[in-house]
């Protein structure tokens, strides 16, 4: 994947500029699910990654081989965290059941790139699941996205994360147009953003627990402020004016080290969740 998220990204800043506006220098990160409490308790969430990302962490969405598995068709090989997860977000997964098969909400918390810029509203078979363990607790997160390449158009895309906060689903993120979320193999997630052609960001975020990501390390392309220095650096979720300057190659590399930790998600049709039933 290396340098597409970013030329992808600068692609779509130049196209979508006249229509979009600037957008906001704080991405939507999070947002509440109504309605979302379960019965029964889930494990308490403990912060579990620093600053400092393991490098050794194995990847999320791959076999024993290391090669990316994006069609599980065979829920044989289903883990505890997919059996936990299907009955912990059955009203999540019902909604988005009824998005596919009765028509989206275009006023709903959902990411609108499911029905919006795509070859047409996606259904049960183009809308799949996944559920991952984003801080290390052993309970699952979850994730929505696309399942096939054709169905979208920006693939691998983790469209909405949904995670649980004392026994309370929360909707941790969301993306869109300029603003795409995409599950790292070290359980992070890096997130794109764009506020025009000259100003595009890069963040590191993890989940320990609570109500919404933090942002552990962020670089930013701003030619609009610093036409000089575009380049700026920083970690732990610090103001713009307080990051360092970067040459464009420190930056550059940057990208290329987060891109490549950018996995397929091996999401699972919604239409297996309906069966499954």
């Amino acid at each position: 994947m290396k340098k597409q998220l970013v030329a992808g990204l600068l692609a779509v800043c130049v196209a979508v500029a006249a229509i979009a506006g600037c957008g906001t220098k704080e991405p939507q990160q999070s947002g509440s699910f109504a309605s979302g409490v379960q019965e029964g308790s889930v494990v308490e969430a403990e912060p579990s990654v620093d600053a400092d990302i393991s490098e050794d962490a194995s990847a999320v969405g791959t076999d024993l081989s290391g090669e990316y598995v994006r069609d599980r068709e065979d829920i044989s090989t289903e883990t505890d965290l997919d059996v936990t997860g299907r009955e912990f977000y059955k009203e999540v997964l019902d909604l988005y059941c009824d998005y596919a098969t009765n028509g989206w909400d275009e006023n709903g918390e959902e990411s609108y790139m499911f029905w919006h810029n795509t070859d047409g509203a996606m259904g049960l078979d183009d809308v799949g699941y996944y559920f991952c363990d984003l801080n290390g607790d052993g309970a699952p997160e979850l994730i929505i996205g696309s399942v096939k390449l054709m169905y979208a158009e920006w693939p691998d895309i983790a469209y909405d994360v949904y995670a649980s906060v004392d026994g309370e689903i929360i909707h941790l993120a969301t993306s869109w147009e300029r603003n795409r979320y995409y599950l790292c193999s070290d359980n992070s997630l890096l997130l794109t953003g764009s506020g025009g052609a000259g100003l595009t960001s890069w963040e590191k975020l993890v989940w320990n627990g609570g109500e919404s990501l933090e942002t552990i390390k962020e670089l930013v392309y701003d030619h609009d402020d610093y036409p000089d220095s575009p380049w700026l650096y920083g970690e732990g979720g610090i103001e713009w004016s307080e990051m360092q300057h970067l040459t464009e190659e420190e930056g550059m590399k940057r990208i290329d080290e987060w891109e490549g930790k950018c996995i397929d998600i091996p999401v699972i049709p919604l239409r297996k969740y309906v069966e499954m039933k």
